[in-house]
């Protein structure tokens, strides 16, 4: 057990962003009437401590898994 760790009360926080796998813009190919090569946006999640900046926890997933699912997957990780 890491004592320096467990001492003290993070604060914590949570994010979840989306990556595009595509090199199309949306933006362009609406213009274009192209259409997307959609290959679907992987969601990076973090659970991280607001004091230190450290990342307590991460999980990559695809786009359909929703952020209050991870949410609990990364609190029950961490600790």
């Amino acid at each position: 057990m890491c004592h320096n760790i467990t001492e003290h009360v993070r604060k914590i926080e949570s994010d979840s962003t989306g990556i595009n796998l595509s090199d199309t813009d949306p933006r362009h190919s609406r213009a274009r009437d192209t259409g997307l090569n959609d290959r679907g946006w992987p969601k990076f999640h973090t659970l991280g401590d607001i004091d230190s900046g450290e990342i307590i926890a991460y999980a990559l997933t695809d786009g359909s898994v929703g952020y209050p699912q991870m949410l609990i997957v990364l609190a029950e990780t961490a600790l």
